[in-house]
């Protein structure tokens, strides 16, 4: 499925898109279909939340697969993980869900990446017997 991202505002209650020629042009594109549209604030995660990520998340995740014998640095844990929790389905032409395309954690505001954050701990949790510490402002990286 194609996906159209149009950056707009909300002004007095209601939607400002700078971009509207733009948004009818990539629509000529789109066959007919049913759609979902969302609206969320945008806002970018804090580099608290990204160094958190990086630093300990991805990290922590890293040793355990390496303890339980796989050979994997930063990155490939990193992309593994956006696959695993950050995806949206690619379907075949009958809905039908035939694999999963991973999504940039950029794209992610503050709230949305502190839930894909808790989704990771819990499945650490349950599935490689870790216990991912969680994000404590009083800590500092050295």
């Amino acid at each position: 499925m194609l996906k159209i991202e149009v950056y707009g505002s909300i002004r007095d209650h209601k939607l400002i898109l700078p971009g509207r020629k733009k948004l009818q042009q990539e629509l000529l594109d789109c066959q007919d279909c049913e759609i979902i549209l969302t609206i969320k604030k945008r806002g970018k995660r804090s580099n608290a939340q990204n160094s958190y990520y990086h630093a300990v998340v991805v990290e922590t995740v890293r040793h355990r697969l390496v303890e339980l014998g796989h050979r994997i640095d930063h990155e490939t844990c990193h992309e593994w993980i956006k696959h695993k929790f950050n995806s949206i389905p690619l379907s075949d032409a009958d809905g039908v869900v035939i694999d999963y395309f991973p999504q940039s954690t950029a794209d992610l505001n503050k709230a949305e990446f502190s839930e894909l954050i808790e989704r990771i701990r819990e499945f650490c949790l349950d599935h490689l017997g870790i216990d991912i510490p969680p994000a404590d402002k009083s800590l500092t990286l050295l």
